[in-house]
């Protein structure tokens, strides 16, 4: 069986990759919690739905395995879900380089 196993100060997760299930427990008090089970893929609006998750996940925020242990929780479904949306600023700008590429065409 595969299995991932993730671990910080406050919560730990394991993923049974062939079993599609994930188990987290919070560390509390001197003691783990009682695991909560997941059945995986979850979606990442439901990670952020699901106060635990969310916790979970937020407390792994600047640990270098963040982006794997999403990759586990949603198989891949994060990076497509939440891919960052260009601003304003952003698509403005790249209708004028667009409309720079294209005045170049025509003139080379």
């Amino acid at each position: 069986m595969t299995t991932q196993s993730f671990e910080n100060l406050d919560f730990s997760i394991l993923v049974e990759q062939d079993n599609h299930l994930a188990y987290l427990q919070q560390w509390d008090d001197g003691v783990w919690s009682e695991p909560h089970r997941f059945t995986l893929p979850l979606s990442p609006e439901k990670l952020a739905r699901t106060p635990i998750l969310a916790q979970a996940l937020k407390s792994f925020r600047r640990d270098p395995q963040i982006q794997e242990l999403r990759q586990a929780l949603t198989h891949g479904a994060w990076s497509d879900d939440t891919a960052e949306k260009a601003g304003p600023l952003a698509r403005f700008w790249a209708a004028i380089q667009a409309s720079f590429r294209q005045r170049a065409r025509q003139i080379g």
